[in-house]
């Protein structure tokens, strides 16, 4: 059966990421005056509070200095929009019957939403893409 799932954007986890059932998160909150949203999910060993998405703080503590990787600071209402992105996501899986995983990515300098399939998470080159790809149909 194919599910939406929505993979967190740590910046303490660099390309590693989480995954979390769509179905599973109870309750969405931006907190920190650098917003970082977290939800809530119940159960299992993840169960409470979990981030899914935060931002650097815009200077190293003790030097004072700006830090040049800083990440954009979340939108005010970037929780309202993953609930959006979740609706699109649940549609389309309704209609292709194949399962998404919703991504919180930069792009222009601010967030957005990005829901991918599979393959496109794995990346190029990836057996498990090559799998998770749908195939032609032999002539």
């Amino acid at each position: 059966m194919a599910d939406v799932w929505v993979a967190t954007n740590l910046v303490d986890d660099g390309k590693r990421y989480r995954l979390i059932r769509a179905d599973d998160l109870r309750h969405l909150q931006l907190v920190g005056d650098r917003p970082r949203l977290i939800a809530e999910v119940p159960g299992g060993q993840e169960s409470g509070w979990v981030p899914l998405v935060d931002s650097r703080e815009p200077y190293a503590r003790f030097s004072g200095t700006v830090d040049a990787g800083t990440r954009p600071p979340l939108p005010e209402h970037f929780h309202l929009e993953l609930l959006i992105a979740l609706d699109d996501a649940r549609l389309r899986v309704r209609d292709e019957g194949r399962s998404l995983v919703v991504r919180a990515v930069t792009q222009g300098g601010g967030w957005v939403w990005r829901a991918d399939y599979y393959a496109v998470l794995l990346g190029a080159g990836s057996v498990l893409a090559e799998v998770s790809a749908p195939h032609a149909a032999a002539s």
